[in-house]
């Protein structure tokens, strides 16, 4: 009998690709915000959903001889303290985004990132396009780095129409495939790799976002007196860091008000990017000692202790490079997003118009490339400054970041060397 293509809706493939992370289905739960019976509600679903050939033994995996003619997830159950359900994309597994309407069918394989936040901001651009016409989507968990090389060939194999890769991790990887497949397309999205004719490489102005941050502390702050936590200084971090001082100076003279600004990197290795106990004791004492009521969290893993801080103390806290209001109302107020989402459906509609173009775009305020999570928690009048930065920064007449020789008196961010 011949079986129907499977139907798997964005919620349902973040779940499971929450549970294959963490392994654990009340982790899951908490991680996606959701009660763990209405998560394992959902995978039943998907489960349900899947070809019995696929999900035929429970707790081995199963491996399909030959291509099946709709894509297809198998469903890997594993013990580890708890049942925890992996994803297996086989070599020809997709699952069909949407039911079947007018239009040549578009094939996209998407290699994930490695870290939960950037694969949360680019799965939303698959569902955006689905929207408009017929679209199935090869999904891959990031693969071992030994892997990266065999994983998009096998992808490239199936001749998809697109395949997109989240993070810096698949510069590489995809410089040599784009000599190996000439006429595959590939969209890098977070990385810079320019002059290849059959890649679209997409850098994200996070310094234009962080602006914005800062004029959203600077508005917020009860106390005038605001902070900033990253996790090690390297230049793509310290441009983020000047734009959100730039960003809470101008938003000071706006309002004709004094805000204190303290700054904390975590470490000095990779490591801080994944220490969120060193995090939370940072902004402790930095709340404490400053009188902090406002933290910009720029630390990625590392920001759940910054956000537990600031939970603690009851002060607000703004995040970079995802939404995570769900997750603490009272605590979040906005969040800095890179909008990898729009980046792939529009690159998914150029595709399908065949004007697809390899080359190096930014992304920034004006192409809405990034932006503040808006309206958030953030009062009326914080709203309008916010939009009133946003012209400034997109018209030219604001810089994202300015670089001070002396700090003013009433600032603790350190000096500045002057601008060249």
């Amino acid at each position: 009998m011949k079986r129907s293509p499977l139907s798997l809706s964005l919620r349902q493939l973040q779940y499971a690709v929450a549970v294959a992370d963490t392994l654990s289905f009340r982790a899951a739960a908490e991680r996606r915000h959701v009660a763990q019976p209405s998560l394992s509600a959902q995978l039943a679903q998907l489960e349900d959903s899947v070809p019995t050939e696929a999900a035929r033994g429970g707790l081995r995996a199963r491996a399909f001889a030959e291509p099946v003619p709709h894509y297809t997830i198998g469903l890997v159950w594993r013990r580890r303290s708890a049942l925890a359900l992996a994803i297996v994309i086989c070599a020809f597994g997709v699952a069909h985004a949407q039911p079947r309407a007018a239009g040549r069918e578009t094939k996209v394989a998407i290699l994930l990132a490695p870290d939960k936040s950037s694969t949360d901001a680019a799965l939303p651009g698959l569902d955006a396009a689905k929207k408009h016409g017929r679209i199935a989507v090869a999904v891959r968990l990031a693969p071992q780095p030994v892997q990266l090389d065999a994983t998009i060939d096998r992808l490239a194999a199936n001749t998809p129409d697109l395949i997109i890769g989240v993070g810096a991790v698949y510069t590489d990887p995809f410089r040599a495939a784009s000599t190996r497949h000439p006429r595959t397309r590939f969209l890098l999205l977070d990385a810079e790799l320019p002059d290849l004719p059959n890649v679209r490489a997409l850098t994200f102005r996070a310094d234009e976002g962080s602006f914005l941050a800062g004029v959203a502390a600077a508005a917020e702050s009860k106390r005038g007196a605001v902070g900033f936590v990253g996790a090690m200084e390297t230049p793509i971090m310290q441009a983020i860091e000047c734009a959100y001082e730039t960003g809470v100076r101008w938003a000071a003279k706006e309002l004709k008000r004094t805000v204190r600004g303290s700054l904390v990197y975590i470490g000095t290795t990779a490591e801080a990017l994944s220490d969120p106990a060193h995090g939370g004791a940072v902004s402790r004492t930095m709340i404490a000692q400053k009188h902090v009521d406002v933290l910009y969290a720029a630390a990625g893993a590392s920001s759940a202790g910054v956000i537990e801080a600031a939970r603690e103390a009851k002060v607000k806290a703004i995040t970079f490079d995802t939404e995570q209001s769900p997750l603490h109302r009272d605590v979040f107020i906005t969040s800095v997003r890179k909008r990898l989402d729009r980046a792939i459906d529009a690159a998914i509609a150029d595709v399908r118009k065949q004007v697809f173009r390899g080359g190096v775009v930014e992304m920034n305020l004006a192409n809405g490339g990034v932006d503040l999570a808006l309206p958030g928690r953030l009062a009326p009048t914080t709203q309008r400054l916010v939009e009133k930065a946003r012209v400034a920064i997109v018209a030219g007449r604001e810089a994202a970041c300015v670089k001070y020789v002396e700090p003013p008196p009433a600032w603790d961010f350190p000096p500045r060397p002057a601008a060249p």
